[in-house]
């Protein structure tokens, strides 16, 4: 097994991951997954052969995993990690219990360059984080943001897998959301169950954005890629979309 040492950010300690067969070398920057979250890291070492032979495929299930190299063009600002962002999570909702406020936090970015932290949260109705932003404030001793986001951002920012198999259009080749009309989504899929037009944020599925308005056509000029999404929507049993909506 081929691992490599990677960091995830300035002054951070070099952390082992699978290298699979990537062909990395030292200072290349690379997207890695761990605990189920996805981080930029730079490796710090050429990549070495491990001589594992006993239970070889449940250590590399184990092992964080580099998933790809990181393009020079790419902005994959998104995935810059700090620790005090997990600091900034753990605080920020002791002090939402402590303080009674009724929203759900979803996520917290270290704008080091800034010189500040952006806490995005959910909320069905409007809150009053005035006396939070002090705490945060005296706390961290940096400039407090609180975002409000709604369902579709939601989604977007955390991302997932939809039924098709593939990552949220939102999360992977989206930029910016647009509304989704239900015409557009019927005159495509006439004669799918309704519950397969719907997204895990509870609306019309982004990837109608790709659909024009011919019989034939994709938006995205890939007819290939329809059709493949359309055959594995297809194969989806109707219990599992209804049964993902229940859960919404």
């Amino acid at each position: 097994m081929r691992t490599v040492k990677i960091k995830l950010y300035e002054g951070a300690e070099s952390e082992e991951f699978n290298a699979c067969a990537l062909n990395i070398t030292i200072n290349d920057k690379v997207l890695v997954k761990k605990n189920d979250k996805i981080f930029l890291g730079v490796a710090s070492e050429m990549p070495e052969i491990k001589n594992i032979i006993l239970e070889l495929s449940s250590v590399a299930a184990q092992m964080p995993l580099v998933l790809r190299k990181v393009n020079d063009t790419e902005d994959v600002s998104q995935f810059q990690y700090h620790p005090k962002e997990d600091e900034g999570v753990i605080f920020c909702n002791q002090k939402v219990k402590e303080l009674g406020l009724i929203m759900k936090l979803l996520k917290v970015k270290y704008l080091s360059s800034e010189n500040k932290m952006i806490f995005y949260y959910s909320a069905e109705e409007r809150v009053d984080f005035r006396e939070l932003v002090k705490v945060l404030a005296a706390k961290f001793h940096l400039r407090i943001e609180m975002r409000q986001i709604n369902i579709r951002d939601e989604c977007k920012l955390l991302g997932g897998i939809g039924l098709c198999g593939r990552m949220y259009c939102c999360n992977s080749v989206i930029k910016e959301l647009a509304p989704i009309t239900l015409k557009a989504a019927s005159a495509k899929f006439q004669k799918q169950n309704s519950g397969r037009m719907i997204g895990s944020c509870g609306r019309l599925l982004c990837c109608f954005m790709f659909c024009s308005s011919d019989d034939d056509g994709c938006g995205c000029g890939n007819k290939e890629l329809k059709e493949e999404i359309s055959e594995i929507a297809a194969a989806v049993p109707e219990s599992a979309a209804e049964e993902q909506n229940n859960k919404q």
